[in-house]
């Protein structure tokens, strides 16, 4: 066996479509391009040594690019009907060869060595490096880990499995994720409405002590779970490329963001308000307390039982009912005056509405903060 580094080639910038990176992904991507040359697998080692926990589960997703949408702005003025769609822009982080893993783990490992299934069907350590940290939840004792894949094998389906490092060891006892494989479906929409809830009129619905987001979405066929994340950007996001990457695929954006909530629901609900404590079937990860209301974002993101990502909160097709109903970003003035471009945040925004109206409420979307 040898070992050789190479170099990550930048994102590519092609015409129509531009190429946009997070540093610390990027970093990421570098240091996994970084990976052990072996000229042979064995076929037979389809597992690496250690036992699997299910307090560590992983899942895996095709790095996707969002689409923007570039508008001459027709009197009167902001998004309506009535302007005119110029042209679309692509944005990525890399490309669609590029597959990104995420797992959740709640077990005593500090690091995760990173597997995957070669063309043989043997599984090998891809790279050297660990899995690196991207989101951390104290009061449950919960951390993810975001690694990207920039060379996958070729291996059908996709197949990643990662072993626990626990205080620098790895044994039989090691914990094991469970053996991930890529989705061949396309990530479906998630119509959900998101509205503060300030009731106090019993006969008209519930009365809570304290506003609360009132949530209600369709169901999608064949998910067993959702994961309900509610946020907001950091202050130290300032980069309007960034805001535009957070809406890329992904099972929450684990970037410059503060989580308000992070959950999961089961896959028979629909329906909830956010803070209700009397609900017992939803699992809290963090729960901060709600500023009445503030203009959260909220992201849905259902998963299959295979632990495929199946569905996200993308919005309308139509890119002005999308921004409508609060689904998208605006940047002005893109193309020179009395011209803007929307672009999709992959979550909806918590709508101020007349309660207790139980929708997104009307009004225009919000421009990035």
């Amino acid at each position: 066996m040898t070992k050789s580094c190479t170099s990550v080639p930048a994102p590519s910038r092609r015409l129509g479509r531009v190429a946009l990176g997070f540093a610390f992904l990027a970093t990421v991507a570098g240091l996994y391009a970084c990976a052990p040359k072996i000229t042979k697998v064995d076929a037979a080692y389809t597992m690496p040594e250690g036992t699997f926990n299910p307090n560590a589960q992983m899942l895996i997703w095709r790095d996707e690019p969002t689409t923007a949408y570039v508008y001459d702005d027709v009197v009167p003025a902001d998004p309506d009907s009535t302007d005119v769609l110029t042209s679309t822009r692509q944005f990525e982080r890399y490309t669609p060869n590029v597959l990104h893993g995420m797992i959740f783990d709640k077990t005593l490992a500090n690091d995760f060595q990173l597997f995957r299934r070669e063309s043989d069907g043997g599984v090998r350590q891809f790279v050297k490096f660990t899995a690196p940290r991207t989101r951390q939840w104290l009061t449950a004792q919960l951390e993810a880990f975001h690694f990207v894949d920039t060379s996958p094998s070729g291996y059908s389906p996709a197949s990643y499995v990662a072993r626990g490092v626990v205080a620098g060891i790895v044994n039989a006892q090691s914990p094991l994720t469970n053996l991930a494989t890529l989705p061949t479906a396309p990530v479906a929409n998630i119509d959900l409405k998101a509205a503060w809830w300030t009731n106090r009129d019993a006969t008209r619905g519930p009365v809570f002590s304290s506003p609360k987001i009132k949530l209600k979405w369709e169901t999608v066929p064949g998910a067993a779970r959702y994961l309900l994340n509610v946020y907001e950007f950091r202050s130290d996001l300032h980069s309007e490329q960034e805001r535009i990457l957070s809406g890329t695929p992904a099972p929450f954006y684990d970037g410059q963001s503060s989580d308000i909530f992070f959950g999961f629901v089961p896959g028979n609900v629909n329906y909830l308000f956010l803070g209700d404590s009397s609900r017992t079937d939803i699992t809290i990860i963090t729960a901060r307390p709600l500023a009445s209301g503030a203009s959260y974002f909220v992201r849905l993101t259902a998963f299959d039982a295979a632990g495929h990502m199946i569905a996200m909160t993308m919005g309308d097709t139509n890119p002005l009912v999308a921004y409508t109903n609060g689904y998208m970003g605006i940047v002005r003035n893109v193309e020179g005056n009395n011209t803007y471009m929307l672009f999709r945040y992959g979550a909806t925004t918590a709508r101020d509405t007349t309660p207790p109206a139980g929708g997104g409420g009307g009004g225009g979307g919000p421009e990035a903060p």
